[in-house]
């Protein structure tokens, strides 16, 4: 287990909590205290844009740490919604390649700006009743659910954008030069900026933000890793069905996830407009004259790449669905239809023992 120790200096907005990898030295930095530094000199440069205090300060009212962890090497950090955490991996291979402490800072301060968007992003779409940044693939059916998650990463993609420009026009360019270094964020850069220099009202009122969402929906290197991430989550969850099912062991366990999966339902256009609200500046997604959230151009489960895989879980839920009905149908005279044993969200075969976490991938 990791030791944790808050850092003294008053620097950060958010409640920074600093632990030391667990990890091997191997391929890391011979010194941690770069990162360390990297960390707390971030605050400072995403508050020369406006989103990103705003960003910032709900993060520090949600009461988000931010915390050095091993990851995949990958994957630069993550935000957990099941604990309500910003992890930064200490041993990512992006980390490696920066050659200064400026570069370094202005990394950091990327991946900052992403994953505590999506901490904000959680925080104010959480109700007492339903926590959909947790929940979203068991809440939704699968198709809706990756168009759920989609919306989750443009928007915070989006907010990078918007984040870095307005710290260029600050007179700050690393971050949008540090964005524009990876490659694979080309196309939403490309967007943002072309709408941006041809309409500079745009980046007030949410026009180049939505811009960079729409880009991120025809941008591979983003539909395609997070198309597949939502497949094989889906395909491990029906798995676990079928060998329970195939056990004969827990027969009324499984008729109760097949009629949680039976009572799944489709996003609700509101909940994918809120994924835009970072508090304070306009809501790209609530731009007037775009097209809907839920238009064809945003789905992901019909591209080429994930058609098939999604054809799949669809006969699968579809299975599974049926045979609840005719196991209800059979037992209909000795019992009620409805025979569900109580709440069924938390079932383990439908539920993986880790909640994911919206993670930034660096391939």
């Amino acid at each position: 287990m990791t030791q944790r120790r808050r850092h003294s200096r008053p620097y950060s907005l958010v409640d920074i909590h600093v632990a030391v990898a667990d990890v091997s030295r191997d391929g890391q930095l011979n010194d941690e205290r770069p990162l360390h530094y990297a960390l707390s000199q971030s605050d400072a440069l995403i508050s020369t844009s406006r989103l990103g205090r705003h960003i910032l300060k709900g993060a520090d009212q949600a009461g988000i740490p931010t915390i050095f962890n091993s990851l995949r090497p990958e994957v630069a950090g993550q935000y957990e919604p099941d604990g309500s955490v910003m992890r930064i991996n200490a041993a990512c291979r992006l980390f490696m390649r920066q050659g200064n402490l400026a570069s370094l800072v202005a990394v950091m301060s990327d991946i900052r700006v992403h994953e505590l968007a999506h901490g904000v992003q959680h925080h104010r779409t959480k109700t007492p009743d339903q926590d959909m940044m947790d929940d979203h693939h068991h809440v939704l059916t699968p198709r809706q659910a990756m168009l759920y998650l989609a919306h989750v990463e443009a928007a915070a993609s989006s907010a990078q954008c918007q984040v870095a420009w307005e710290a260029k026009q600050k007179g700050h360019d690393s971050l949008w030069t540090t964005l524009r270094k990876q490659k694979t964020e080309d196309p939403i850069l490309d967007a943002f900026e072309q709408e941006a220099r041809a309409n500079p009202a745009s980046v007030e009122d949410g026009r180049a933000q939505r811009a960079a969402h729409d880009a991120w929906f025809q941008t591979p290197s983003k539909t395609k890793y997070y198309g597949e991430a939502m497949v094989r989550k889906f395909a491990k969850s029906y798995a676990s069905i079928d060998e329970l099912a195939q056990s004969g062991k827990d027969a009324d366990r499984v008729q109760a996830i097949a009629q949680y999966h039976q009572n799944q339902r489709a996003v609700d256009p509101r909940e994918l407009r809120e994924l835009g609200d970072f508090g304070g500046s306009a809501n790209h997604l609530n731009v007037p004259g775009q097209r809907p959230l839920t238009d064809d151009y945003y789905r992901v489960d019909q591209h080429p790449d994930h058609a098939a895989a999604f054809a799949a879980i669809d006969q699968q839920r579809a299975q599974l669905i049926e045979s609840h009905r005719a196991h209800a149908s059979v037992g209909a005279g000795s019992k009620p239809a409805d025979c569900t044993p109580g709440p069924t969200p938390d079932h383990a075969a439908d539920r993986p023992q880790k909640r994911p976490a919206v993670a930034l991938a660096t391939p």
